[in-house]
């Protein structure tokens, strides 16, 4: 379990709740960062990546995904756009890092079923795209 006072963990956790507030609602605004004790390189750099990357990760959750895009959980496709943007797409972070931290924050979340579901999709995105680089 992470510790609350990660700045990493936290980041992910912000930008996982503004993503989350978005994907419900696309008029909302961006929160001010320094409000939060968040690392602002970081958060930019995961929201710039999950912006450049959207339409490639909705490809890539309708690929892995054994549900249909309209039966994933918002929290659930938030936090796994989130590990596939920083890792599979901009490899921001290692993809041990990332479904490590993807599995901790849909338990956080949401609740094991949903921690499954996201490391299965993970599991199987990374798997698929080792083995076509070999």
């Amino acid at each position: 379990m992470k510790s609350p006072k990660d700045i990493r963990h936290k980041t992910r956790m912000r930008l996982i709740e503004v993503l989350y507030a978005r994907h419900l609602n696309p008029q909302t605004e961006e929160p001010e960062k320094h409000v939060y004790k968040i690392d602002p390189i970081l958060y930019s750099e995961l929201m710039d990546d999950y912006t450049r990357h959207e339409l490639e990760i909705v490809a890539a959750i309708e690929k892995y995904s054994k549900r249909s895009i309209d039966d994933i959980k918002n929290i659930e496709y938030v936090v796994l756009a989130v590990a596939l943007s920083e890792s599979y797409f901009s490899e921001t972070t290692p993809y041990k890092v990332a479904i490590d931290e993807a599995i901790e924050l849909a338990r956080d979340y949401s609740d094991n079923t949903s921690a499954s579901f996201v490391a299965g999709v993970l599991g199987a995105a990374f798997e698929d795209k080792f083995k076509s680089n070999n």
